[in-house]
């Protein structure tokens, strides 16, 4: 008697998931054990005496294998869409459960607060990207380098749009704290640079190759998207100094990255890549200072998405100057309008700056 009630909480907790993330995940499941299945197929390949696919067969190894048409390699241009397979396709279970299970958790938060629609397009968008990348980035190493292993190097998995989910939290809750164990707590926007730095480390020992182009191409091109280009309660893009290019590295770089940055920024909108910056329109009279500056913190709380330190601080300044400036209009002599308005022309009080 009690299998039936648990087989109907399994299958209503899989229908609780948002849709947008059960088909992904769907997919992901199925691209994996359709590669494991392929595999049973396959001829062993050629080994060296040491175990080892030897170079000259390592083509053939790589051609051999129903995963080139999963995975992304520098041949991937003869197979386009594995820019898209690529990023939805694990090789083992360890992987599959582990990037899984975080990309579940992730997806329902991300695709109830934005809505499934553009869930979708920011997964598309940042799978694509990132792969698109990550095969330029290995065609690159394999020219610098002519070394043939570069060339049949393959990358695949979910941690390109996992750092894109990231960088999301970063800009929606970048105040939150997560604790690791109840030992470690970091905030959320800190959480992007340390898995970065972590990468990083592994790839100078030589622990990895291809993963480290994943995850730095899975943060760039979401990071784009989102300062650029997502719109969010009639706002287009991000612009906050908090969610700036430099906020991915330590203060004390801040100095140095700010102007490069600026720079690229600069050159990309003259190429007509990047939007520019919108100029605000000043207010010329207290009115229309006092509605500017309230809707200014309307627009605020819904930048971020969330009611973050730094949403109450850019509120708290905002009131500042605006009771500093109600200030000065008081003390300053007023002036006392005609007895007989409506025959009156419209009088323009202009505010001090």
């Amino acid at each position: 008697m009690s299998a039936q009630p648990q087989q109907l909480n399994l299958s209503a907790g899989f229908r609780n998931i948002p849709f947008a993330t059960r088909s992904i995940l769907i997919a992901v499941v199925t691209l994996f054990l359709f590669h494991k299945v392929s595999e049973l197929t396959l001829p062993q390949s050629s080994t060296s005496e040491d175990g080892g696919i030897t170079k000259p067969d390592l083509a053939a190894a790589y051609r051999s294998s129903y995963a080139r048409f999963f995975t992304v390699s520098v041949e991937s241009i003869w197979w386009p869409w594995t820019y898209v397979t690529a990023g939805l396709f694990e090789r083992n279970v360890v992987e599959l459960v582990v990037n899984g299970g975080a990309f579940l958790v992730f997806g329902k938060y991300l695709e109830h607060a934005w809505s499934s629609r553009e869930f979708v397009k920011f997964a598309v968008l940042v799978n694509l990207s990132t792969y698109l990348l990550v095969a330029t980035a290995l065609f690159i190493e394999y020219a610098l380098t002519l070394n043939i292993k570069f060339l049949y190097t393959t990358a695949n998995g979910l941690s390109g749009l996992l750092f894109g989910f990231l960088v999301a939290f970063k800009q929606m809750v970048p105040e939150h704290t997560v604790s690791v164990f109840k030992i470690v707590s970091v905030r959320v926007k800190y959480i992007p640079s340390l898995a970065i730095g972590a990468y990083i480390i592994l790839f100078l020992v030589g622990l990895i190759n291809a993963q480290l182009f994943i995850i730095l191409s899975g943060t760039l091109t979401s990071w784009v998207y989102i300062r650029f280009f997502k719109q969010q309660d009639g706002i287009r893009g991000d612009r906050s100094e908090t969610f700036s290019f430099a906020s991915f590295f330590p203060e004390i770089l801040h100095p140095f990255i700010a102007p490069v940055s600026n720079a690229t920024f600069q050159l990309f909108v003259a190429l007509r890549l990047l939007p520019p910056l919108a100029v605000p329109v000043l207010p010329t009279t207290s009115a229309a200072m006092s509605s500017t500056i309230y809707g200014d913190l309307n627009k605020s709380q819904n930048l971020l998405g969330s009611d973050t330190a730094d949403a109450e601080r850019r509120r708290a300044l905002a009131l500042r100057a605006l009771d500093k400036r109600l200030a000065q209009n008081t003390s300053s002599p007023a002036v006392v309008p005609p007895q007989n308005a409506s025959n009156s022309p419209e009088m323009a009080v202009q505010s001090t700056t």
